[in-house]
Order: C-alpha cells, then structure tokens, then sequence
C-alpha cells in the first residue's frame, strides 16, 4: 500500500539544505533552524537561491523523494526526481486502448456509472441516517434522477453523449 507522506515546503530566501545523516537540515547563516527526517518526506519544494547540497539531492534521488526547485516569488526553475518505476507494458497498452474509441467508450462508462454509483449511494445514506435534518423527497428526487442517469450512460455509444450525462449527474448531486 501506497504510504501518504509528507511534502516540506523552504519558503526562507536564503537558507540552504544539506544532509546530516537520515535528516535534511535547513540552514541559515551556517545556523541550523530546522531539521526533518528524510523517511517522513514525499517532496521538498525549496523557495531559495542558495539550494542544496549535492549529498542531499543524490539522497533524494535514492529514497525517491522529488525536489522542486522555485525562485523566491514562486517562479519555476526545475524539478529532480529519481528513476520511474512505472510499469512500461502497461503504459503501452494504456495508449493502445487510447486509440480505439470503442475501448475508451467502455472505461469511460465504467469509470462514470461508477461516480453516479457513489453519489447515489452517497445520498441514499443521508436519506437513512438523517431524516429529521434534511429535505427527504428533495433527496429522493435525487437519488430517482441519479439512477436514470445511470440507465442512460449504460446505453450510451459515443464519449461526448457519456460526458453530457456526466455533466448532467453532477448538477443533479451538487444541486442538492
């Protein structure tokens, strides 16, 4: 499973990242002002003119973590991340079935009657759990609509018809 780390942000202008052991040190005036473990960081985006040290970004590197690097008013300047580790067979078939519209149409369909699924279910629940607090048949109608919904991206052929009745669900939910 898929670990949720953390990003941390150098908005100093003038401080500099280096690396004392497993930590990333920040650094101002050859004073330390703060220090973060590497094992906690997903990406470091660092607001500086000064950088970091070449331990520090090889270390990254390594552990997987990406660096953004911006000029002090937030400016793009280039971005270092390590190896991808992606699977390339199924990226290439991902752009296979990109090709062929009838293949898009049945992901996009599973993918969309998916969403209204939730939704419906979604607001099912607060129809149970909250009768006294909410506008019940306003949330029926609701519901009724999201499942003919449903009935028409079922039935649809073309991607532009399954985006309308996409469109069309979520105004429905966010309506109510």
């Amino acid at each position: 499973m898929r670990q949720l780390l953390n990003t941390l942000y150098v908005t100093r202008p003038n401080v500099y990242l280096s690396l004392n052991g497993e930590n990333v040190v920040i650094k101002e005036d050859n004073n330390a002002i703060g220090r973060y473990p590497l094992h906690n960081l997903e990406s470091i985006v660092l607001f500086s003119n000064l950088g970091m040290s070449p331990q520090l970004m090889g270390k990254c590197v390594d552990n997987h973590i990406s660096i953004c690097f911006l000029t002090p008013t937030g400016r793009f300047r280039a971005r270092v991340t390590g190896r991808s580790y992606g699977n390339v067979l199924l990226r290439k078939s991902q752009y296979k079935i990109a090709m062929h519209d009838s293949e898009c149409i049945k992901i996009a369909r599973n993918f969309i009657l998916g969403k209204i699924y939730n939704e419906k279910w979604l607001v099912e629940r607060y129809i149970r759990e909250y009768p006294l607090r909410i506008q019940s048949q306003i949330l029926k109608s609701i519901s009724n609509q999201l499942t003919e919904y449903m009935g028409c991206v079922k039935k649809s052929a073309d991607l532009d018809e399954l985006r309308g009745f996409e469109g069309k669900a979520q105004v429905c939910y966010f309506q109510g």
